[in-house]
Order: structure tokens, then C-alpha cells, then sequence
């Protein structure tokens, strides 16, 4: 039997500018994936004229995206890294490269080398029923070790 459990993972981030040193993330979310990450398109094909397919490979980033409280430690490291990286009228991006490491709970690692901050929420939203939802942040990897 298989224990599939989530419970206990965590990452180190490191930013070229904003973190240096790095920081921990493990405040996640009660409302939101925790750590996921879409798929990745890795080959393409297609049909030659009589019916011989054929494919080549295709790089792709890796994306990976974090659901963390809104207003934790977390939440603000992120929100600040994301703020520092934004590019504006008058504002320049710090241009971060980031390096990451997911440790999950049953021991294993991915190491997440060269990507940037790709997106998140600028500002806090309220929902309906008066909630702070939990915020997102996406990154994009050129490699996963």
C-alpha cells in the first residue's frame, strides 16, 4: 500500500536579488493546490503525406504554482518577490533568477534551476462570504533535476 500524503512538504526559494540566502515556504493553502504544476509538452507530431508520422522533441518551461495563506510569512516573501520582479511605468524588475527545491514527504527532492516569477496577485481579494482567499504564485523552470 502506497501512503500518498501531502503532509510535511515544503521548499526552499532562492532569488538572485530579493533572496539570496533563500527562504522556506510552507504555510500553504486550505483553499487552493498547495504545489502543483501543469503539464508539459515535451514532443509534437504530425502525419507525413502518406500517413508516416513523425515527431520531434519540444522544449518547454516547467511550470510550478503555490497556493500559501494570504497574509503569512509566505504570503508576503512572495508577494515581495513578485512586487520587486513587476515592471511598471517608472519601475524596473529586479530580474530574479530563482532556484527551488520541493521536498516532499517521503523523501524525495526536485531541484528547479533558472526560472523567474511568472505571475500572481498583486492585491488581496475578499470573496463573498467576507474571506481572504488564499494567492497563487507561478513560476517557470528552464530545468527540473
Amino acid at each position: 500500500m502506497e501512503n500518498v500524503s501531502g503532509t510535511g512538504i515544503k521548499a526552499f526559494l532562492q532569488a538572485s536579488h530579493t533572496f539570496p540566502v533563500g527562504i522556506w515556504l510552507s504555510i500553504f493553502a486550505d483553499d487552493k493546490d498547495a504545489v502543483s504544476s501543469d503539464t508539459v509538452n515535451i514532443n509534437d507530431t504530425a502525419m507525413g503525406v502518406n500517413g508516416d508520422m513523425v515527431f520531434w522533441g519540444t522544449p518547454n518551461v516547467v511550470p510550478v504554482k503555490f497556493g500559501v495563506v494570504d497574509g503569512s510569512e509566505d504570503d508576503k516573501n512572495l508577494s515581495l518577490l513578485l512586487e520587486n520582479n513587476r515592471v511598471a511605468k517608472n519601475k524596473a524588475s529586479v530580474k530574479d533568477i530563482i532556484t527551488l527545491t520541493i521536498m516532499y514527504p517521503d523523501g524525495r527532492k526536485k531541484l528547479c534551476v533558472n526560472g523567474v516569477i511568472k505571475d500572481g496577485a498583486v492585491l488581496s481579494s475578499v470573496t463573498s462570504n467576507a474571506r481572504r482567499p488564499s494567492r497563487e504564485y507561478t513560476f517557470h523552470f528552464e530545468n527540473v533535476i
